[in-house]
């Protein structure tokens, strides 16, 4: 469940349920983002210590951040199995094709954790029904390019002149 690299979109800093949480649960936010137990799908495994070792926190304060960042909606967390959902994390890892969805939701149903499997599968859904209607959009814009690209090379000369002739007209000589 790990990966090679993390995105983290600059709209993090500008969270305002984010801000009002202090420093602690800035980094716990921050390292559930970058964590190499972090999966495609946003859902993290973290057991007790890991995040501690990597963080000069202790796992008091750890589990305080935890809370806040629960509290505040930025995270769901199943205490039992140790698995993170972080919410927000399609707003940050954009998709890139069809593919990239049929990984995702593979990867949700590893998730041994129903609560966080639901989460993630919820909001993958979501995600890829807004991507599904990016890409018609897409799909038309295109089109119509291609069919004005199409009307514009038709046009000869002569008939592009004809069709517009106050660009003759107008047009100064030099």
């Amino acid at each position: 469940m790990s990966r090679d690299f993390a995105i983290i979109s600059p709209l993090v800093w500008r969270d305002l349920r984010l801000k009002p949480l202090g420093v602690d649960a800035i980094l716990v936010y921050l390292f559930l983002h970058t964590s190499g137990q972090t999966s495609m799908s946003g859902c993290v495994f973290c057991p007790p210590g890991v995040a501690t070792t990597d963080l000069p926190l202790s796992d008091v304060q750890f589990a305080s951040a935890m809370q806040s960042l629960e509290r505040v909606g930025l995270i769901e967390w199943d205490r039992e199995r140790h698995y993170v959902f972080i919410v927000d994390w399609y707003l940050h890892n954009k998709v890139s094709n069809a593919k990239w969805f049929k990984g995702v939701f593979l990867d949700i149903e590893k998730c041994p954790s129903p609560t966080i499997a639901a989460a993630a599968r919820r909001a993958a859904g979501v995600r890829e029904l807004a991507w599904q209607e990016e890409q018609s959009s897409e799909k038309a814009k295109y089109r119509k390019i291609a069919r004005r690209k199409a009307e514009l090379e038709a046009l000869t000369e002569s008939n592009y002149m004809a069709a517009r002739p106050f660009v003759a007209s107008t047009t100064p000589r030099r």
